[in-house]
């Protein structure tokens, strides 16, 4: 195949379009296979339909087709979509839409022949089980068109689906569901047993008839499949990447694709998190940050999903912390839900040396003096933008009797203030609990001998669990401390 022959896009400009402000976003820096993660709202589908807006092809998502006059962020502005594409010098080099208010007819370049050679090349897959639903009457799927590539898709069934399909494509039945009749290996009709298998033998066939170099637009492809099919699915993408040199765009929610994602070749992948600004617009962001961060991630044990998935993120030093602050934010903002509007996740405690110079020295003096702790807990943090800052003050071990240990963490806490106020110029939330997070309980008494910080805070929330009446025992600082993080957290939503 020519390095010539085949679409990519390289950079979208959306504006005015539903949730896309009136000035415009741009989006770049695409690779082979692209993932679009975000909240529901967030506008992962909008984003799709821009694109799908702009090529003329129609919108796909539970209500259909949207009404025009809806589409209008501004209804005294143009809609603009611009998508500047890499391909054969004799093709187009972008495509762009302009939707005036009062106006039917959208003003599209380039003209109707070269927007229908796009419109062949940049498809959008969703998951109807109806191959004419793929489609338009001017662009269909032809049976004839998976009759031709039967032999690929028996292959891709084989390898991906532990399925053996006939050698012939079976006959097409009138209501367009030509796989009807296929069994699976245990005999039974495959599109009345597994829907995550059916629906990836839909995707199989809907990919495999287009044209190599193709742009395919795949809307959450994890609907009704095991997370063991999606890393398959995955992999099948990647497949098809390196083989065809097809370029993906996936919405999706599926936590398995995300972690799958960033564990892969990054240079292949790139993940994008979208979300709301102050203003209710969306907003579009890399999610990758800096490559070291997903490392330092999975040694503290969370996962690209918790990070992703989440509005924003609580970090805190360690997982007591953790504790403490789940229960704070349940008895005093009951309607925000964690691992939705927020997560709370830990970048230090024991771990500490996984950001430290020497894994040997494992004291927070080592970790806090190393110069570039600030620029990995940053990155570490900017893995979703929006995110809060949480640390001890110590400031008890400062009056220890050994000077020894006070001058260490009166070094600490210096450290501490000079990076609170780095969080404080991102204009991020920052609380510097003194001296320890435990402190903010009233009548909390000093920990039993032999009991670890995580078991005292899980007895600690446990008795308030049990107690549906108890505040928390919050002194009247931490529960002011408490609830402006709550507010902060508010905005994320």
């Amino acid at each position: 195949m020519s390095e010539n022959n085949h679409v990519r896009i390289k950079d979208v400009f959306i504006s005015n379009y539903r949730s896309f402000s009136p000035e415009g976003l741009s989006v770049n820096d695409f690779s082979g296979i692209n993932i679009f993660v975000g909240p529901n709202g967030a506008g992962k589908s909008v984003f799709f339909n821009a694109i799908r807006y702009c090529i003329d092809w129609n919108s796909f998502n539970s209500q259909g087709t949207y009404e025009l006059d809806k589409n209008f962020n501004d209804p005294q502005k143009p809609i603009e979509v611009i998508i500047n594409l890499d391909g054969p010098q004799e093709k187009p080099s972008r495509a762009s839409l302009i939707q005036r208010p009062n106006s039917n007819e959208p003003i599209r370049e380039p003209g109707l022949e070269m927007g229908s050679y796009l419109k062949q090349r940049i498809f959008p897959i969703g998951l109807p089980r109806r191959f004419s639903v793929f489609s338009e009457p001017a662009h269909p799927v032809q049976y004839e068109h998976i009759c031709e590539k039967w032999s690929e898709i028996c292959q891709d069934t084989k390898k991906y689906l532990g399925i053996a399909l006939p050698d012939k494509c079976p006959p097409k039945r009138n209501d367009d569901r030509i796989f009807f009749e296929l069994k699976d290996e245990n005999g039974a009709l495959l599109l009345e047993g597994s829907d995550g298998k059916a629906n990836f033998l839909f995707m199989i066939a809907s990919i495999r008839r287009w044209e190599a170099g193709s742009v395919i637009l795949i809307e959450e492809p994890e609907v009704s499949m095991h997370p063991g099919l999606q890393k398959q699915f995955l992999k099948y993408l990647e497949q098809l990447r390196e083989e065809k040199n097809h370029q993906f765009l996936i919405s999706t929610h599926s936590p398995y694709l995300m972690n799958l994602a960033v564990a892969d070749n990054l240079d292949n992948i790139s993940i994008f998190r979208l979300s709301k600004d102050d203003n209710g617009y969306t907003k579009i962001q890399p999610a990758q940050g800096y490559d070291e961060s997903w490392v330092i991630l999975s040694n503290l044990g969370h996962s690209p999903a918790d990070v992703l998935h989440a509005n924003g993120i609580i970090w805190v030093e360690g997982p007591s912390d953790l504790i403490y602050l789940d229960v704070w934010i349940k008895k005093l903002g009951s309607e925000l839900r964690r691992g939705k509007d927020y997560e709370i996740m830990w970048y230090g405690g024991s771990n500490f040396a996984q950001l430290g110079a020497e894994d040997e020295q494992r004291i927070r003096k080592t970790f806090w003096e190393n110069q570039e702790t600030p620029q990995k807990l940053i990155s570490l943090f900017s893995l979703n933008p929006n995110w809060a800052f949480i640390v001890d003050s110590d400031s008890d071990k400062e009056s220890h009797a050994n000077s020894k240990v006070r001058t260490t963490f009166k070094t600490i806490n210096g450290k501490k203030d000079s990076f609170i106020q780095e969080c404080k110029n991102a204009q991020k939330y920052t609380w510097k609990v003194d001296p320890f997070i435990e402190e903010c309980i009233e009548g909390r008494d000093n920990r039993p001998a032999g009991k670890s910080k995580v078991e005292w805070a899980h007895e600690y929330k446990n008795g308030v669990v049990a107690d549906n009446s108890s505040d928390g025992r919050l002194s009247t600082t931490a529960r002011n401390k408490v609830e402006e993080l709550i507010s902060v957290v508010r905005k994320w939503r």
